[in-house]
């Protein structure tokens, strides 16, 4: 992200559609091009429930609750910072009435939204997390989290068996990290899942560089965000991680699934301080990605993988990245100062370990003409999408023939698109959730203007991995998130503000398609199609959010507890009731 944030003034659209704010604010975020049409979702400082939306929202990811009539949307705060510096970073929880969605995206689509009000769409707004856990699995106490959170900056979301039966994480994950420079003590990384927040960066007792080389452990650096690509096996997890700051070198981390951090197996590592184990975050190793950019668009260069530091891809402002749903060993790659940017992986194993020997990868620079890109997001019809850090916030959208237009703008800087249309059962590029980094802040939601509603064959629009469909059903669904009492919305800290630093996604919705299909375009005959009544997704049960607060220099430190969920909050209703849970925040305040 650019965070020598410049205030200008409104940039003047005059004869273009200008984006509906349902929340009775008046703002109006996103201006569209060639029939697309926005709305807005939320602001920052609207409240629901007692809970106060914070501001500078970046990444975003969303999926499918279960019984498919909710969806959870997880939105992150690159926070303390510009226009909210009371508050530390931070990660929403929005709970979404599906029908209600639908329902406002035809009435959208229709002209019809004089009458409309955002409170119908969301009917819970909580922090995200209630519980910490360290890299070892083990409950965090005061003494492991000593400093505020930094600069939430991209995320993405990670359905089970992404790329096929026994692929990819076990458990459904939204993953995410600090973009905080090196003399803040470089940046954390965290997994989010339900209600926990585990720390997966760092490393343990163990040593998997004695099994596959590297450097040992998933190393702590300035993240912007990771992507997952397919290892084309069940026993690793491997993530390509974008730095903003601190090395700013690319890296790949190889996880091995089943293996706590002193090394250990732990079987299918089923108990809760194992959670991170079978997922293949506590046991791995990280590799730079050695090679450069290429300076030409249409031009390639080729690397390995390796531990030379020297060697290693690095530029000024690396960026988001976004991994193909169509070619998962295919990564997009914003860098801010030169372009966007197409990474292919060839990875390798030899009798199961991960060989860095004979593992490769390409960058192909693509012919996207944008200035400043930042966040990306690449769509399951092979389109991909970019957003510009600048007083443009503009959003190109490069079709799988390279054709290249722009579908939006904003009067700065434009942050976290992520393609939501899986969860609403429509096709890729139908439907996306935007933010902009205005003051204050807002999640605008973007619509196709080919979408159109009809009810379609059940096996027309599957959510799972378009190139690999597992065989069995993810392990369970998530069920509704409960409402958090007026208690537990974060509360202010000092506004004493924070020293200035560089700080900073895109979460990846991954439909199935034919693999022949066309992307959405401005031809009529592609026509997306809605069923408000499928059930498209599944994912893990969700416990209820609490708060978390800390106060200026200096930093406070941070105490957890796992609350008691009744029956009654489980079943609660869709508005913030009331509730006797303490929260995070209740807890820090008696250090």
């Amino acid at each position: 992200m650019v965070h020598e944030f410049i205030m200008i003034a409104i940039l003047s659209f005059l004869t273009l559609p200008t984006a509906c704010a349902l929340n009775g604010n008046g703002q109006q975020s996103f201006e569209t091009y060639d029939g697309w049409k926005a709305f807005e979702l939320v602001t920052q400082g609207d409240t629901l429930g007692g809970f106060e939306m914070p501001g500078n929202m970046d990444g975003i990811g969303a999926y499918l609750l279960e019984g498919g009539e909710e969806i959870r949307v997880l939105v992150n705060h690159e926070s303390p910072y510009e226009c909210d510096i009371k508050n530390d970073a931070s990660v929403t929880s929005l709970i979404l009435s599906r029908s209600s969605f639908i329902s406002t995206i035809q009435n959208i689509l229709s002209g019809n939204s004089k009458e409309l009000n955002n409170n119908n769409i969301i009917t819970s707004m909580s922090l995200a997390y209630n519980t910490f856990r360290l890299k070892d699995g083990s409950l965090a106490t005061q003494k492991d989290f000593k400093t505020p959170f930094q600069w939430f900056c991209s995320g993405s979301i990670h359905k089970p068996n992404k790329f096929g039966d026994n692929t990819g994480f076990v458990d459904q994950l939204y993953i995410f990290g600090e973009e905080a420079p090196a003399e803040w003590g470089n940046g954390r990384f965290f997994a989010l899942h339900e209600s926990t927040l585990h720390l997966i960066s760092g490393v343990g007792s163990g040593d998997a560089t004695k099994i596959q080389g590297g450097m040992n452990g998933l190393m702590e650096d300035a993240l912007e965000n990771v992507a997952m690509v397919d290892t084309g096996e069940s026993g690793h997890v491997i993530l390509v991680c974008s730095p903003d700051y601190g090395s700013k070198a690319l890296k790949i981390y190889v996880g091995i699934k089943g293996f706590r951090t002193n090394g250990e197996s732990c079987g299918e590592c089923t108990d809760d301080e194992d959670f991170l184990a079978r997922n293949g975050l506590a046991f791995g190793s990280t590799f730079y990605m050695q090679g450069s950019l290429p300076t030409k668009g249409g031009t390639f260069d080729s690397g390995t993988f390796g531990t030379d530091f020297n060697s290693a891809v690095t530029a000024e402002k690396l960026e988001d990245v976004a991994t193909s749903p169509l070619q998962p060993t295919k990564v997009v790659l914003a860098e801010q100062l030169t372009g966007v940017y197409e990474i292919d992986l060839d990875i390798k194993f030899t009798d199961g370990v991960f060989s860095a020997a004979t593992s490769s990868f390409s960058i192909t620079k693509l012919d996207i003409t944008i200035t400043n890109p930042d966040n990306v997001e690449w769509a399951a019809d092979g389109c991909i999408y970019a957003v510009s850090d600048d007083a443009t916030g503009s959003v190109v959208r490069m079709m799988p023939d390279g054709t290249v237009d722009t579908i939006a703008a904003s009067n700065c800087e434009a942050t976290g698109i992520v393609d939501i249309s899986a969860v609403l059962d429509l096709d890729p590029s139908s439907v996306f959730l935007i933010n902009s980094m205005a003051c204050p802040s807002s999640m605008s939601v973007l619509l196709n203007p080919r979408i159109e509603f009809s009810t379609p064959d059940p096996t027309s629009h599957p959510t799972t991995s378009p190139t690999k469909a597992p065989t069995s059903t993810p392990t369970q669904q998530p069920s509704r998130f409960p409402s958090l009492s007026p208690s537990l919305a974060p509360k202010s800290q000092s506004t004493t503000p924070v020293p200035t630093v560089q700080p900073t996604g895109i979460p990846t919705i991954q439909p199935s398609i034919n693999p022949t299909q066309q992307p959405l375009s401005n031809d009529p005959t592609i026509t997306p199609s809605l069923n408000p009544s499928t059930n498209p997704s599944s994912a893990p049960t969700l416990l209820p959010s609490s708060s978390i607060t800390s106060t200026s220099t200096p930093p406070v430190t941070f105490t957890t507890i796992t609350p008691t969920i009744s029956s009654s909050e489980t079943n609660s209703p869709s508005s913030a009731t009331g509730s006797d849970t303490q929260s995070i925040g209740d807890l820090v305040d008696q250090l």
